[in-house]
């Protein structure tokens, strides 16, 4: 079965369905996730995140982003905290310069094109991971592909195989290239790669402050309102942006040029609608003081 209608991309349902339920059924949590990122010149949604009780929405509009959860989660609200442990799913966003032979070193259960150059993966453990146990095993996972850095948190969600990529250009997303939900790679070959170090959650960056409230926000925004350039303003209200990374970079060094501490600065860069640091707030700190 394949589901479009008026302005809608074909995306081959049947295969997604198949697996996302093979893959949310090992999670073994409560729900799953599907999220949508509205790229259109006016968008109308932005970053919305929607929990999968039963049947699934894979239906793509023209410019929105289709995205899902490798993990599963115990409530309906997709946290770090909230992701189902103990797990077996392993995952990888792998960038373009990623380490390509190690795949072999490592063979994925699940494998997917993104667009040119880039990929994402999906292993599976042969032992259950307890949260601990899985966040070293699956940031070590990581950075011995040479993929995103930033990429392995809990919460993290990857795109949709067979849908559209409308950060670049319109691309389709492969189809997935490696499809074997049997493969398990041993606890034993995991935890032998080499440490990262002291896990990113863990670092102390020292008094970070907490996240406001949208009031608090908002009055913040207003507070500075006069000394900021019109595109930094705009900028701050927009609902989504190309390259929500680049763009978070960005706005932070204009931010600070303009004289703002980072501490403000955080607090208005946390409060934007396409903060993809939310459940990360300890990564956009850094970031502000990079």
């Amino acid at each position: 079965m394949q589901y479009y209608t008026d302005q809608e991309v074909l995306v081959n349902i049947d295969q997604q369905e198949n697996f996302l339920a093979d893959l949310w059924e090992a999670g073994g949590g409560d729900f799953g996730f599907i999220a949508r990122l509205d790229r259109r010149p006016v968008p109308t949604d932005g970053w919305t995140d929607y929990p999968v009780y039963g049947d699934l929405d894979l239906h793509q509009a023209e410019g929105v982003d289709l995205f899902f959860t490798p993990l599963t989660f115990d409530t309906d609200t997709r946290t770090n905290k909230t992701a189902t442990m103990p797990t077996r799913i392993l995952f990888a966003d792998l960038d373009h310069g990623f380490v390509e032979a190690h795949l072999h070193d490592f063979n994925p259960t699940y494998l997917w094109r993104t667009s040119p150059g880039n990929y994402q993966a999906i292993w599976t453990s042969d032992t259950l991971l307890d949260r601990v146990l899985w966040r070293s095993v699956n940031q070590r996972l990581t950075y011995y592909m040479g993929a995103d850095s930033g990429g392995w948190h809990a919460s993290k969600v990857l795109r949709v195989p067979g849908s559209i990529n409308y950060k670049r250009d319109g691309n389709k997303v492969s189809d997935l290239l490696v499809n074997e939900p049997g493969k398990r790679i041993p606890l034993k070959k995991l935890i032998s790669l080499p440490p990262v170090g002291m896990l990113e959650e863990d670092l102390d960056y020292g008094s970070a402050p907490w996240a406001m409230v949208k009031v608090d926000w908002v009055n913040l925004f207003k507070k500075h309102w006069s000394i900021m350039p019109l595109s930094v303003r705009s900028r701050l209200m927009a609902r989504a942006v190309h390259d929500r990374s680049l763009e978070l970079f960005m706005l932070s060094r204009d931010l600070l040029k303009l004289g703002l501490d980072p501490a403000t600065v955080f607090h208005l860069l946390n409060g934007v609608k396409y903060n993809k640091f939310r459940n990360r707030p300890e990564l956009l700190w850094k970031m502000v003081n990079e």
